[in-house]
């Protein structure tokens, strides 16, 4: 008989694979597709439903109907993890590269993430104890990082998606000798997540769902398994160990046109929205297609008052631009390094904190050629 267990959070796993094709899912293979979360990672997907307008001699709705499924949303907080090795991608790359656009790999030089006009999507999987949650067609659209002198780099990404599915925990009821694999309640899986039947997970691969059945509670599977009566059938992730170490925020130097300054704080905040087309009927009943939309890239610093940061007040005045280079370094391959050329601070605001005055000072990143006002770079 299957279980009903409560799902813990601490039991948790998150993968992220680039698609070839948008809205297509694509299962984690190598160590670069997973990603250990700096708290919780959600997804969500939610229907609307629209109320029928035929008349009725009652106050009551009589019926209504759901409406096409829009977007998902999901957030995914991770810190920062260079490889460690000059040249090749860190850990969460293709979540960086759907931020900003384009990752490159220069040799055994750097990894860098630069900006387009048109983002990759990729397929987001997300364990949740006992059940395995899975977002194709995902596409980041926004990541902050807010940098003090304590604890890690930590950058929050969030974003939407096209569709949503699962795998949860259930039975085999009957012995499986072939491709259809009969278990409790169906329910619990969708078309396109992977399972593993006891302790058969194939090599680490998992079996792809091909089709479900609701009404004969069955799976119909790409492969022939074989597999006795009341084995346990729940969604699978594949075992790697994250590349990388985490940066420490103390490593932390940041530079004004080459100089260096000493903040109390940094937040910076980079989004790069996409409009999901939620208008168009689709044949799937799901979203098909986004846009990529205007970027905005806003930075809040913190410092102490100091007498030569009067001239901030000025500059703000001139529409001044200033070159920002934020590095968090911990040695050779172990740097990531953010660069925003053309960053324009706006006049600061003065707080007095006894004993201490600081100023709290926003600023804007702007490009000048354009797809040039922000990159991400891993040294």
């Amino acid at each position: 008989m299957s279980t009903n267990t409560v799902a813990r959070a601490m039991v948790q796993d998150c993968f992220a694979v680039k698609e070839t094709t948008k809205g297509t899912a694509v299962f984690p293979t190598a160590a670069t597709h997973r990603i250990v979360t700096a708290g919780t990672a959600e997804i969500n997907q939610q229907a609307t439903f629209s109320d029928s307008e035929e008349i009725a001699n009652s106050l009551d709705i009589l019926d209504r109907f759901q409406d096409q499924m829009g977007a998902g949303s999901f957030s995914v907080p991770m810190y920062l993890r260079p490889s460690g090795t000059a040249g090749t991608a860190p850990m969460g790359d293709i979540l960086l590269e759907s931020l900003m656009g384009v990752g490159t790999k220069d040799g055994t030089v750097k990894y860098s993430f630069t900006q387009a006009t048109t983002k990759p999507s990729f397929t987001l999987w997300i364990k949740k104890s006992h059940t395995v949650f899975f977002a194709t067609g995902s596409c980041i659209e926004s990541g902050t990082l807010n940098l003090t002198n304590q604890g890690g780099a930590k950058l929050d990404m969030s974003g939407g998606f096209m569709k949503m599915g699962w795998a949860g925990t259930d039975i085999a009821n009957a012995a499986v000798t072939a491709k259809i694999v009969a278990v409790e309640n169906a329910k619990l899986f969708t078309a396109g997540a992977y399972i593993q039947l006891g302790t058969d997970h194939n090599t680490n691969q998992g079996y792809r769902i091909a089709s479900v059945d609701y009404d004969t509670n069955t799976l119909t599977m790409d492969d022939t398994i074989t597999a006795a009566s009341g084995v346990v059938v729940k969604g699978f992730l594949p075992t790697f160990t994250a590349v990388g170490e985490v940066l420490e925020n103390k490593n932390t130097t940041i530079t004004f046109d080459t100089v260096s300054k000493n903040l109390k704080s940094l937040n910076l905040s980079i989004n790069s929205p996409v409009a999901w087309q939620t208008d168009e009927i689709t044949i799937s009943g799901y979203v098909t297609e986004y846009i990529e939309d205007r970027r905005s890239i806003t930075s809040s610093i913190d410092v102490l008052f100091r007498e030569q940061d009067l001239s901030y007040f000025y500059d703000a005045t001139q529409n001044t631009q200033v070159d920002v280079i934020i590095t968090i370094a911990d040695g050779a391959g172990k740097t990531c390094t953010i660069n925003l050329p053309y960053t324009e601070l706006e006049v600061p605001n003065i707080t007095t904190s006894s004993p201490t005055v600081s100023l709290s000072i926003s600023g804007t990143s702007l490009g000048n050629l354009g797809e040039d006002s922000c990159s991400i770079v891993f040294t």
